[in-house]
């Protein structure tokens, strides 16, 4: 008998189109209090894009570090689940400014999803972007410090 392994051209196109790139978690962005003792670190999943050479960055985690002689330890992380619950839209954490590492209150941008508006067949969806006090222990905001006027803006 013959037995040959047939590999459907779609999956041949695929395996090359994207090569041996692979998902990957990256720390996107650190901020460290002015003890140096303290610091908030933002996690991306990072995946390729199938076609060309860009990439798409997903939030994955948000981590209270503290530090242990050269050490840092986690006392806080909050994790996408964790970050979503309790909410009907979807939200992610955008930036991070800072921690306090007496109380584990950040100031986060928090970008979230607003109510879908829809128009006959279209239906819209905007995401508004503000910046947040987020207690990282409990996994709860405290208060809206201000909405943000585009999505890149700064704290």
């Amino acid at each position: 008998m013959n037995n040959v392994v047939r590999t459907p051209i779609f999956l041949v196109i695929l395996f090359l189109l994207t090569g041996c790139r692979r998902e990957s978690m990256q720390a996107s962005r650190t901020a460290v209090d002015a003890a140096g003792t303290n610091q908030l670190v933002l996690f991306e999943r990072v995946k390729p894009w199938l076609l060309g050479n860009g990439e798409s960055h997903d939030f994955h985690s948000l981590v209270w570090r503290i530090k242990s002689g050269t050490n840092w330890i986690d006392r806080a992380v909050v994790s996408k689940a964790a970050f979503q619950f309790g909410t009907t839209r979807e939200r992610w954490v955008n930036d991070i400014q800072s921690v306090e590492g007496s109380n584990g209150i950040a100031i986060i941008k928090v970008a979230e999803e607003s109510a879908p508006i829809s128009t006959g067949s279209n239906t819209t969806i905007f995401c508004v972007y503000s910046w947040r006090e987020w207690n990282l222990v409990s996994n709860r905001e405290i208060r809206t410090l201000r909405v943000c006027k585009d999505p890149f803006e700064k704290y």
